[in-house]
């Protein structure tokens, strides 16, 4: 994340667009992207275990910086899911106040936690058979 004019932004919440099949969102948190740490992608931690703060602090690094090679701000969502079947949602929103005035934007995000076995979920058999498939060292 990054902002397109001076300033910051805090995040007051994230809600899920479109969920279904239980998938809930457990908690949210932002924190400087760091030249020594890979940005979080799949983890099946608690984000406070990997390095985020209990609390968001505010937005601040400017646009600008990507095409410098600069650091932005990375986004950590923490998901669960309150039944055993595939769950899932289509993204999520993203509510912030700026320069005094509440704001949103939408992520399109495509996120699918898969039930045990789920075989006819399109991702979820392609990810059990990739987990499946024997990687090169493992022969």
């Amino acid at each position: 994340m990054c902002l397109d004019r001076p300033g910051s932004v805090t995040i007051d919440k994230v809600d899920l667009i479109r969920p279904s099949g239980g998938i809930v969102l457990q908690a949210f948190s932002s924190r400087l992207q760091s030249r020594t740490r890979a940005m979080l992608g799949n983890a099946e931690q608690p984000l406070t275990e990997l390095e985020f703060p209990a609390r968001s602090p505010a937005v601040t690094t400017p646009c600008s910086n990507r095409d410098h090679d600069g650091l932005l701000t990375e986004l950590g969502l923490q998901y669960g899911k309150t039944r055993n079947r595939t769950a899932r949602a289509e993204g999520v929103r993203v509510t912030y106040t700026s320069a005094g005035r509440q704001r949103t934007v939408d992520l399109d995000l495509d996120v699918q936690l898969c039930a045990p076995d789920d075989m006819s979920t399109k991702q979820c058999r392609e990810m059990y058979k990739e987990l499946r498939t024997p990687s090169e060292g493992d022969e």
